[in-house]
């Protein structure tokens, strides 16, 4: 399923953001902190629409961990609940449009002690404590003329985090988020499916493009990941250049999200 148009509307930095006629390759360019992470955040929401824990999984990659509720102003505009995030995208090959709207949900108003606190209030806000977000979103076709809207959340309880999806959705498309650190123990995994199939023939040729004198890669114990370059030894890909291992993760990725989105930061 390829994506074709997003329409970002209180995300993060932006206010409103319209892309149109994206192709099987794109390449977002701009200045520092104008939103280009933001961008494929959005986009990848849309992608795990029911995964409301994305929300939280998106800040992780940017360091920033929720320890308490409050943490999920992270994702609204102006840091602020005041506006819903929405998201739309379009999907063509099989047309589906998506729509994801994200709100915060509030407990109960906190009780309020009159004898101690109403005289001496100056404002007229009421004091609401956030427990969570909520994502509704809808999937359609080009044949549908309505939106089916569903429901999830995530919350924080004394118990815990709590995430609550609908049971009668399955996610249709693959998606996978790379930051710009590679993961060596993601690496292993993905590569491991490659080996097995015995496809790494191409991802050597592709290699060998930086380094000419890659001639196999090998996995070992304790997700360690080596290249045969001709010598005496396997040379642990860590001492490799840093272009060789980001390439090899771009190409691993890719090929194991066949007829998925792969978003690179």
């Amino acid at each position: 399923m390829k994506l074709f148009q997003v329409d970002i509307k209180k995300f993060r930095g932006f206010p409103k953001l319209k892309i149109d006629d994206f192709k099987d390759l794109n390449l977002i360019v701009g200045k520092n902190n104008c939103g280009k992470t933001s961008i494929l955040e959005a986009i990848f929401l849309t992608i795990g629409i029911s995964n409301p824990n994305l929300a939280i999984s998106i800040d992780r990659l940017r360091g920033l961990f929720h320890d308490d509720r409050e943490d999920f102003q992270f994702i609204f505009h102006n840091l602020s609940y005041s506006s819903n995030i929405e998201i739309d995208t379009k999907f063509i090959n099989e047309t589906q449009y998506r729509r994801l709207i994200i709100k915060p949900t509030f407990n109960k108003v906190k009780d309020i002690d009159i004898k101690s606190n109403i005289l001496a209030s100056n404002t007229t806000s009421t004091d609401k404590n956030i427990d969570g977000i909520e994502f509704d979103f809808s999937i359609k076709s080009a044949k549908q003329s309505k939106d089916k809207f569903r429901k999830a959340t995530i919350q924080f309880t004394p118990d815990g985090v709590k995430v609550q999806q609908p049971n009668d959705y399955n996610e249709s498309i693959i998606g996978i988020f790379l930051q710009p650190t590679t993961s060596v123990i993601d690496l292993y995994k993905r590569l491991d499916k490659i080996l097995v199939k015995k496809a790494e023939d191409r991802f050597i040729r592709a290699l060998q493009n930086i380094d000419n004198n890659i001639i196999g890669i090998s996995l070992g114990a304790k997700n360690m990941i080596y290249f045969d370059i001709g010598i005496e030894r396997l040379v642990p890909i860590q001492i490799m250049g840093d272009g060789t291992i980001k390439l090899l993760s771009y190409l691993a990725t890719i090929a194991n999200a066949e007829d998925g989105i792969v978003l690179i930061d």
